[in-house]
């Protein structure tokens, strides 16, 4: 029999390791204090862009917990900025659209980074 390489001793441990109760968070995940940084940037985005944010944290069924999105009247581009903050570790998603949304590939080349 082959001797096992290191990924699949890798992949035959993550097999025996017990996972999360649910698939949308991480064990630990704390709604209080990811709410609470959503607060906190949406308020430093208010105060950098002078103006509201949409802040939409109802979502359920999903990998983030919250979207921040700062109005295109308020940014020197033009263009709305879109921030999505996910559930497992303290990261974002930020686009210049929203996201999930993919714009037509087309019109995007022709406009340009």
């Amino acid at each position: 029999m082959a001797e096992e390489t290191d990924i699949d001793a890798v992949l035959r441990a993550a097999d025996r390791a017990q996972g999360p109760y649910h698939l949308q968070f991480p064990d630990g995940f704390d709604h209080h204090r990811a709410l609470a940084r959503v607060q906190a940037l949406t308020e430093r985005l208010r105060a950098d862009f002078d103006c509201p944010c949409v802040v939409d944290t109802g979502v359920q069924d999903a990998s983030f917990h919250a979207t921040v999105a700062v109005p295109a009247e308020a940014t020197a581009a033009g263009e709305q900025i879109t921030m999505r903050l996910t559930n497992p570790g303290d990261f974002a998603v930020v686009a210049a659209e929203q996201p999930g949304c993919p714009v037509d590939p087309d019109e995007a080349e022709a406009s340009g980074p």
